[in-house]
């Protein structure tokens, strides 16, 4: 899907709260894809006529729920872990 670079599987965190006060959703796994198509044209994608990219994600505190892609990040860099022997679960919250 465009509009994004995660894979389901992936352990990510929300980067952009939009305004919103953020929550207990503090890690969580993407599990599928989907797309948001909003009502009304002018919506769409700040006014581009494309729908957005979702993430379907479960949070560490066990919740499901749905949030644009362009919100997240991976919570690590994965191919850096896989160097560095110091990168586990406790890196996530200091923005590895």
């Amino acid at each position: 899907m465009e509009g994004h670079n995660l894979s389901a599987g992936d352990v990510v965190r929300i980067t952009d709260w939009r305004g919103s006060e953020p929550d207990d959703r503090t890690v969580g796994t993407v599990i599928e894809f989907d797309t948001y198509h909003p009502r009304h044209e002018r919506l769409f994608n700040n006014l581009t006529g494309r729908a957005e990219p979702m993430c379907c994600v479960l949070w560490s505190h066990g919740e499901l729920s749905w949030i644009l892609c362009d919100r997240l990040s991976r919570a690590f860099d994965v191919d850096k872990c896989k160097s560095t022997v110091g990168c586990g679960i406790k890196d996530i919250g200091e923005g590895a």
